[in-house]
């Protein structure tokens, strides 16, 4: 298989990929509460918002790879500001990382150095947060 194959093989998966993301994401805003509770998020508004933000990045590590950087960006932004108004987000930093490739992408790499800090930031409070203390050792 040729270099051209894989490349259009490797185009039609992300395609394929995000008609799912799309369909996924009318899934969950159509969705009965009843399908969608959660007891770790107890309001349905806030589980879909949780779902609706992972879907968002998703869509945008599907643009990014195929070279849509300002859809991308759209996405990352889209996500990053749901998972903002989330007591619980399911990776808010990775979320941020994406924004940061993004935005080196694009050529804004002020923004992109702001968003990689604030991501650092991120992962760095959540591993404080989840480390064991030493009593538990």
């Amino acid at each position: 298989m040729c270099i051209r194959d894989r490349i259009h093989i490797n185009k039609k998966r992300f395609r394929d990929a995000e008609r799912l993301l799309i369909g996924a994401q009318q899934l969950v805003v159509d969705a009965p509460s009843v399908v969608l509770f959660n007891e770790a998020v107890p309001s349905l508004k806030a589980t879909k918002r949780r779902c609706l933000a992972v879907i968002e990045n998703n869509l945008g590590l599907c643009d990014f790879k195929a070279g849509r950087f300002a859809n991308a960006e759209v996405h990352f932004f889209t996500a990053a500001s749901m998972e903002e108004e989330l007591p619980t987000a399911d990776n808010p930093g990775a979320t941020l990382f994406n924004l940061a490739r993004v935005q080196q992408s694009l050529g804004k790499h002020s923004v992109a150095l702001d968003c990689a800090a604030a991501a650092t930031e991120h992962l760095r409070a959540c591993l404080l947060y989840t480390s064991p203390s030493p009593r538990d050792s």
